[in-house]
């Protein structure tokens, strides 16, 4: 008896184990994906009143997804809109998007709905705000 239910705790560990394993495969797969993806689009730039330099690309939809910013020192807002395109995400792949990320942001505000994973890491940033 003591045998099948440590077979059964075997089992269920193995099985979870091997679910987790397939599961962060795809979200890696996944990940590598869009960071392709966004390689093979054209990159766009755009430069905002205080001097904040966007790289973003458009998918198919014509949405626009920031994937590199190189910052003035000023003020920095994510927009909503950039040259017509609706700003939907924030991502480069994994990494972070600030191209200088020793220049301190003094106030960073976000109006996009989407931010990738570490868009934002590492930076020294005064003030935060989520936006509009």
């Amino acid at each position: 008896m003591k045998l099948n239910k440590k077979w059964k705790k075997w089992c269920y560990s193995f099985c979870m184990i091997l679910f987790l394993g397939l599961a962060i495969s795809k979200v890696a797969v996944y990940a590598e994906e869009t960071t392709e993806r966004t390689k093979q689009l054209q990159e766009l730039s755009f430069t905002d009143e205080n001097g904040n330099l966007f790289t973003y690309v458009l998918d198919d939809e014509g949405n626009a997804t920031i994937v590199g910013i190189t910052i003035s020192g000023q003020s920095l807002v994510i927009p909503n809109l950039i040259e017509d395109a609706q700003v939907v995400n924030v991502s480069n792949g994994s990494a972070c998007v600030v191209q200088n990320p020793e220049v301190t942001i003094p106030e960073l505000t976000v109006n996009c709905h989407s931010i990738g994973t570490n868009a934002f890491a590492g930076l020294n940033i005064g003030t935060l705000i989520i936006g509009e």
